[in-house]
């Protein structure tokens, strides 16, 4: 909080008439007490200033006539604090002592409703009056003013009055008098409305029957930096009349952050170079991660990825290549040492090895079996899965030794989709039902498979990215199943982001790899892994998708040692105090 304190020093002359003394005006100034962006383009470092025109007040009483005298002091602030200030006066006792020679006083005025006027003033008493108010007793602390707003100039005026007879001692009575000014502190705002605020519009033709761009076109340049107008925050329409929609089932619309969020490419902090974010989306817990806005939820909560740690030594949450995520690690395989820890799963190339969890199908099973024993029933089938992934378990035990104080911050309702549909066909878009059979393991001449997120973010034509989970809640991961929707396999509320949701971030093979990927806020500088699996080639390797060194999405066997970066999900009503950029991330409440 930042406070500035200047004084000044009230003196009674008594017996003496002398004119007014007035000293140098003084001025202080605090810079770099509350960094706040004002427009989201240009940072501006908060200010506080308090002008105390004199350090000297003199009263000159006559005490012949039991006189009065009074003196008016203007007390100036001024901030761009976007809360205001508040003004107080103190000191550290309330009576005026006498300089020099014979100890004295002159106390303060006794309490009276009312406060007094000139006429009622108590001789060899003194007190204060502001403009709407009667003369009142000093306390040790007095509040002047208060602002709630951003204040170029205000004025706060005082008087001070005192009243003296020949029985009080002349000379010089003092009492050095504070006035400190404290700016107020931010007030949290909802993280959800703060994004909504920001959004371009509709990523939708409500015309048509398919996903399409209207606003967020194809780029009109390579150059990321030139073409700007189809990177920032959108709203998906989801093919509703005005609602998002996704997996969560709720109706508040949903906004997502898209491509390039600096207002210059190349910062090299991949879409921030913190001081001129024009699309805000860091966000800061208390406990020091760092993490990125990826979009809003249907029922209001907002997903984050991680970002890296808080670093202490620059004072941002920029993080880039392997600062940006947790560790490496296989999607699955046999066996894995992740992080100093081992863990066991499932071999490369079973076909259910592309599951978050998995089927306890025997391994190596080369006989022709249903979809549905591979990858458990379409719809309300939460029993097939049983066995957690590699990635799923790791992410887990770094969940349980970092996050769990955070577990009520979160939506645990939240849906992540592991989608499972397999294609075969022409362009790879036609999708195997439950009781298809296939042969789930092997090495050569294997039937070639692509899974259900690949034409939808793969090929051009069919390019239609979703937010909803195609085979329902058995793809569909979740913390808690409240809503009816997810499956609540997740030990913890924590999973990774989708290929569809990186293809709305801009890092979609439909952004001709090079326009946005390079400098999309999403990419990290390093391969890291996504939920949705990718395909099963000939060879029987089964593969799932990533984000690549450059940032558009690739392949990747799940064998892969690739980057962890965990996806949570905000409740809903989560306040945020800070601006959303890397060094002033919104930080959680």
């Amino acid at each position: 909080m930042s406070k500035i304190k200047t004084r000044t020093s009230l003196y009674i002359m008594v017996g003496i008439l002398s004119g007014i003394t007035s000293l140098t005006a003084t001025s202080v100034v605090s810079n770099a007490v509350f960094a706040k962006n004002v427009d989201y383009k240009v940072n501006l470092e908060s200010s506080l200033v308090v002008t105390v025109p004199t350090n000297t007040v003199v009263l000159d009483i006559n005490p012949a006539t039991s006189a009065f005298s009074s003196k008016n002091l203007g007390v100036t602030v001024g901030t761009n604090n976007p809360t205001g200030y508040t003004l107080t006066m103190s000191a550290d006792g309330t009576d005026l002592t006498k300089t020099t020679g014979t100890a004295a006083v002159i106390p303060t005025l006794e309490e009276l409703s009312g406060g007094y006027t000139e006429s009622t003033f108590t001789v060899n008493h003194w007190g204060y009056k502001l403009p709407t108010t009667n003369y009142l007793p000093f306390a040790t602390s007095v509040q002047l003013d208060s602002t709630d707003a951003p204040t170029v100039s205000k004025t706060s005026t005082v008087t001070f009055g005192a009243k003296a007879n020949v029985e009080q001692p002349a000379g010089a009575y003092e009492l050095e008098i504070s006035f400190a000014a404290v700016a107020n502190p931010l007030l949290p705002t909802l993280l959800y409305d703060n994004i909504a605020s920001l959004s371009k519009g509709k990523n939708t033709d409500p015309a048509t029957s398919h996903f399409s761009w209207t606003e967020i076109t194809e780029p009109t340049s390579e150059i990321p930096s030139a073409d700007t107008s189809t990177s920032g925050v959108f709203e998906w329409d989801g093919m509703t009349a005005g609602n998002g929609i996704d997996s969560n089932g709720g109706n508040q619309k949903i906004y997502f952050y898209r491509g390039i969020l600096e207002t210059s490419a190349g910062s090299g902090t991949y879409g921030s170079d913190g001081s001129a974010n024009a699309y805000p989306n860091y966000v800061k817990l208390a406990n020091n991660t760092c993490w990125r806005i990826v979009r809003t939820t249907s029922t209001g909560g907002v997903k984050i990825i991680y970002n890296g740690m808080w670093n202490e030594s620059t004072s941002t949450c920029a993080n880039a290549i392997t600062a940006a995520q947790l560790t490496v690690s296989p999607f699955n395989t046999d066996s894995a040492t992740v992080a100093d820890v081992p863990y066991t799963g499932l071999e490369y190339r079973n076909i259910h090895a592309v599951g978050y969890t998995y089927s306890s199908l025997a391994a190596g099973t080369e006989s022709a079996t249903p979809i549905s024993t591979i990858f458990g029933s379409t719809g309300d089938d939460t029993t097939t899965n049983t066995n957690s992934s590699i990635i799923k378990q790791y992410l887990e035990s770094w969940y349980n030794a970092n996050m769990t104080a955070y577990t009520s911050k979160l939506e645990g309702d939240a849906g992540y989709c592991n989608d499972r549909t397999l294609n075969t066909g022409t362009s790879w878009t036609t999708p195997l039902v439950d009781t298809d059979t296939i042969i789930p393991y092997g090495t050569t001449g294997m039937t070639q498979y692509y899974f259900g997120s690949y034409p939808r973010n793969m090929i051009r034509s069919t390019f239609s990215p979703t937010l909803t989970c195609p085979r329902g809640k058995v793809d569909l991961y979740s913390y808690t199943n409240n809503a009816g929707n997810g499956n609540g396999q997740l030990t913890y509320p924590v999973a990774l982001l989708t290929a569809d949701e990186a293809s709305l971030a801009g890092n979609g093979y439909n952004n001709s790899y090079s326009a946005y990927n390079a400098n999309s806020y999403l990419r990290s500088g390093w391969v890291f892994w996504l939920l949705s699996p990718y395909s099963r080639y000939s060879g029987g390797s089964i593969h799932g998708f990533q984000v690549s060194l450059g940032g558009n999405l690739v392949s990747s066997g799940v064998i892969g040692a690739n980057g962890v970066r965990p996806v949570i999900s905000l409740a809903p009503g989560t306040t945020v105090l800070g601006s959303g950029t890397a060094t002033d991330p919104w930080e959680v409440q």
